[in-house]
């Protein structure tokens, strides 16, 4: 595909974008979030490699990322004391929302983003001949994000 072509093929998918942008999750959207649409679906089309927020579509060189911290295994404690050494267990963070929308959001709304990342990494492992994560690790992080974090 020629570079003219591209950018028409470019203008029209930022032009549905911006007229019919439907929210994600099934959720209706505003003005701004419509805005972040559009500037999303421009952005990404200029950082190819990059992923992007779940809700927005803006890609993560342009937006900050909101970071979910959770226990990899909620039945480890999260720290243990061994004499006078703290020795953390390592937790992992994911972040399918930038801040801007992770802020827009209740914690209930928010659920359905995580869930399909979720998903998405279970999909992945199992396509690259991985173990799926296991189930109480979504577990803990469906805690994390119901708790506001």
């Amino acid at each position: 595909m020629n570079f003219p072509t591209l950018k028409k093929w470019l203008f029209i998918c930022v032009l549905l974008v911006g007229v019919f942008g439907l929210g994600g999750c099934g959720e209706n959207i505003d003005n701004d979030l419509r805005v972040r649409k559009v500037k999303g679906a421009v952005e990404s089309a200029l950082s190819p490699g990059y992923g992007t927020c779940g809700r927005c579509g803006r890609p993560w060189n342009r937006v900050e990322e909101h970071t979910t911290w959770f226990q990899e295994d909620p039945s480890e404690p999260s720290s243990k004391n061994d004499s006078d050494l703290t020795i953390f267990v390592l937790d992992m963070g994911c972040f399918p929302l930038c801040e801007e929308c992770w802020g827009e959001l209740t914690p209930k709304e928010r659920l359905p983003y995580y869930r399909e990342l979720f998903n998405e990494w279970t999909l992945e492992a199992i396509r690259d001949g991985y173990e799926a994560p296991p189930k109480k690790q979504w577990e803990s992080i469906r805690a994390a994000v119901l708790a506001g974090k």
